[in-house]
């Protein structure tokens, strides 16, 4: 039978090379102290719990993956792109290029905001690829992509089939619905176990990241799934799940052919929030429209500005926007963050200049954010 081991024993097991997984057997602990050395911690604190894991756990087994590396954790495989934000970037061409597109198009439609704390505090987590088929198609024609993240744990989620129904109403195929879902250490089992199970049963591709929600973990991440999952030709829609985009034919396929054919590249909206007549916060019903449940819609954030009011609707897969897909954010500003390896730029200034050609009207966006 196998006897406990004193630590000296134990020390002359580990220049033995006996493996760790029988060091920890025999002697029973996860940290060795010998002559005021500490020895390595061979205790394991896995990502996620297994109950967790076995749900979450992806599907491909390639060493890279969309621009991340797989690693291994505890038994646990999961994919990260993980940078240094010690300092940003600033190069004399690309600050150059910003000065001259900010002369020719101002802050209106373009973002020249330099990183900020929430660009030094990032969690950049961990990501899993669960899903049964990829996200790219390989049409020659124009495609068009939605993304989006949820959070497990906000009651955004409730939303969720809602929001989904409405952009497959509107013309997008559900495999070209591209969500990330947002997973916390301590999020619940059942909660994670529902909302997987409604993306799947309606068709959507998604993913899973496994960190803390911040505005900028979020665009980071979205910018890798656009970046791998679309092209240039492509349009692009980011939503989040409170946003319903009014376009003005419920036709999207016929309205993003048309502004094709007049070589525009970006829709912009407003946001019209959406409110009950009585003005009450009311839960959500399954059994009526979400538009007639809340059926004023009102300039709210405008009017008693409780944030940027400004959203972009849709835009060219040539094209990126900002935290929060307020304004476009071309090169420059994924080049100050050292993300320019996941825009669609190369080089900043790129080859070409950038050009910009916005639908005339700015639409309206309607917000289920009062309920």
């Amino acid at each position: 039978m196998l006897r406990s081991l004193k630590r000296a024993e134990c020390i002359k097991f580990l220049c033995y090379g006996t493996s760790s997984f029988a060091i920890l057997f025999l002697c029973g602990q996860s940290t060795f102290m010998t002559k005021g050395v500490k020895m390595q911690n061979f205790s394991c604190s896995p990502v996620v719990k297994s109950s967790i894991y076995v749900i979450i756990r992806s599907r491909v087994e390639r060493t890279q993956y969309h621009g991340y590396n797989k690693v291994e954790k505890c038994n646990q495989s999961f994919y990260e792109d993980v940078r240094e934000q010690g300092e940003t970037n600033h190069t004399l061409r690309a600050e150059k290029y910003a000065d001259a597109m900010f002369k020719k198009y101002g802050t209106g439609m373009l973002n020249f905001q330099f990183p900020d704390s929430a660009f030094y505090s990032i969690d950049f987590g961990y990501v899993t690829f669960p899903a049964e088929f990829s996200c790219s198609e390989s049409s020659n024609i124009s495609t068009i992509f939605l993304s989006l993240m949820v959070t497990v744990d906000s009651f955004r989620v409730e939303l969720l089939n809602t929001f989904i129904n409405y952009y497959i109403g509107l013309g997008i195929k559900p495999r070209n619905i591209l969500l990330t879902v947002q997973v916390l250490r301590s999020s619940e089992v059942d909660r994670i176990i529902k909302i997987i199970d409604l993306i799947v049963s309606k068709g959507v591709y998604y993913d899973i990241f496994i960190g803390k929600w911040s505005s900028e973990a979020l665009m980071f991440h979205q910018a890798h799934k656009l970046l791998h999952c679309t092209k240039a030709k492509d349009w692009n829609i980011v939503a989040d799940s409170d946003e319903f985009h009014g376009y003005p034919t419920n036709d999207l396929r016929t309205f993003l052919r048309h502004l094709d054919s007049e070589n525009i590249n970006v829709v912009n909206g407003l946001f019209l929030d959406r409110v009950s007549s009585d003005g009450s916060l009311k839960a959500l019903r399954s059994t009526s429209s979400i538009f007639a449940q809340f059926e004023l819609g009102c300039r709210i954030h405008k009017t008693f500005r409780l944030g940027t009011p400004k959203k972009v609707m849709a835009f060219k897969g040539n094209l990126r926007i900002n935290r929060g897909h307020h304004r476009l954010a071309l090169c420059w500003f994924w080049n100050r963050r050292n993300y320019l390896d996941i825009s669609p730029w190369s080089d900043c200034p790129p080859n070409e200049v950038t050009k910009i050609n916005p639908y005339p009207d700015r639409l309206d966006v309607h917000h289920f954010k009062w309920m």
